[in-house]
C-alpha cells in the first residue's frame, strides 16, 4: 500500500460543505467518535492497527477526500460515570477535568506493542509544539494503562491518555526516497521518539492546496486547552494569526525549514480556533483557513 495512501485512510474523512451549526456541539460529539474510533475492536467500523516500517499507525475507515479536514473544538463539561470513576480510582496520578477523565503515561519500551521511530528516519530536529496530544485507551504502547482499559470501554467514555509533550518532526518512511513525513511524536521513557499520528489527506501540502487545519485537546495544565497544527504549500510565510471564536486573536509558532518547500505551525489556544491567516514578511496575505460546518459534525472532525 502506497504511503500516500496509508496517510489518507490514517484520517478520518469529512463530508463536503453544508450549512452553519453549532461550533460547540461540533467538537463534543467529533471529540468522541475520535476517542472511540482509536478503541473500537469486533465491529465492522472497527479501528485496524498495522505496522509500516516498524511504526504502529491507526487506521480508520474513510470517505470522499476533501480539502478541509477538520472542525473547531471547544470545550463542555459532562458528569462523570461509574467507569470513570473507576479509572480516577485504579490508575495513580489520573485526574478529571469537566467530565474527562486523564491517564498521564509514558511510552514503555517493554510494552507488547512497542515500535519506536528509529533516529535515522527523523530528518533533522524534531521541535518541541509546547503542549500534550490525547489518545484513547489502548493506543499508546504502555503497560500501566493497556491492561485495565484497553477492552470493553463504554461507548462515548471520556476516558484519555496524556502520553507527554508533543513533538512536529519530519519523517522518511520506508519506500521515500526523497522527502519527508510530517508527524506528532512523543518521547517513551528512555527518551527515544514514538510515533503519535500523522496528518491530512492525499493533497496536504501538495501546490495548490488548501491550508489544512487539526485540532486537538489539551489536558497537561489540568485544565482544557486546544492545541492547533496547521500546513500549507509554500515558504515564504512570515506571520501565522490565529483568530478565535471570541474574537481574540493569537501569533502561531511556524516553520518552514521542516518540510522543504511548506510552511507548518503550532499553538495552544485556551479558546477555540475560528480562522488561521498566513502572510508574508510585506503583510501580504498568503493564505487563510476559515473553519466551516459540516454536513454531519460527528464526521469533521480529525486528529
Amino acid at each position: 500500500m502506497a504511503t500516500d495512501e496509508l496517510s489518507r485512510l490514517m484520517h478520518e474523512a469529512a463530508p463536503r460543505g453544508g450549512t452553519p451549526v453549532d461550533l460547540h456541539r461540533v467538537h463534543a460529539l467529533g471529540r468522541r467518535r475520535r476517542r472511540a474510533a482509536r478503541v473500537a475492536t469486533g465491529t465492522a467500523a472497527l479501528a485496524v492497527v498495522i505496522v509500516l516500517g516498524g511504526v504502529w499507525m491507526l487506521l480508520s475507515p474513510g470517505s470522499d477526500r476533501v480539502p478541509v479536514r477538520a472542525t473547531s473544538q471547544d470545550h463542555r463539561s459532562t458528569g462523570v460515570t461509574a467507569y470513570e470513576k473507576k479509572a480516577l480510582a485504579d490508575v495513580r496520578g489520573s485526574y478529571e477535568v469537566d467530565g474527562t477523565v486523564v491517564l498521564p503515561d509514558v511510552a514503555d519500551p517493554q510494552a507488547p506493542s512497542y515500535q519506536p521511530v528509529r533516529q535515522k528516519r527523523i530528518i533533522g530536529t524534531p521541535q518541541a509544539l509546547g503542549f500534550h496530544g490525547t489518545v484513547g485507551p489502548m493506543y499508546l504502547p504502555s503497560r500501566r494503562t493497556e491492561e485495565a482499559y484497553q477492552d470493553n470501554a463504554p461507548k462515548g467514555s471520556q476516558v484519555v491518555i496524556d502520553p507527554g509533550p508533543a513533538f512536529l518532526g519530519c519523517v522518511r518512511w520506508p519506500g521515500m526516497t526523497s522527502g519527508c513525513s510530517p508527524s506528532v511524536l512523543v518521547k517513551d521513557l528512555a527518551g527515544h521518539f514514538v510515533f503519535l499520528h500523522g496528518f491530512g489527506s492525499d493533497d496536504f501540502l501538495k501546490p495548490g492546496a488548501d491550508m489544512e487545519l487539526f485540532t486537538d485537546d489539551d489536558y497537561s495544565d489540568h485544565r482544557w486547552a486546544q492545541s492547533l497544527i496547521g500546513g500549507f504549500h509554500g515558504a515564504d510565510t512570515a506571520r501565522v494569526l490565529v483568530e478565535m471564536t471570541d474574537g481574540s486573536q493569537a501569533e502561531a509558532q511556524l516553520d518552514v525549514s521542516m518540510s522543504p518547500g511548506n510552511t507548518l505551525f503550532w499553538a495552544k489556544l485556551a479558546t477555540p480556533v475560528a480562522l488561521v491567516r498566513a502572510y508574508d514578511d510585506h503583510g501580504r496575505l498568503l493564505a487563510e483557513h476559515r473553519l466551516r460546518a459540516c454536513t454531519n459534525p460527528v464526521d469533521c472532525e480529525v486528529r
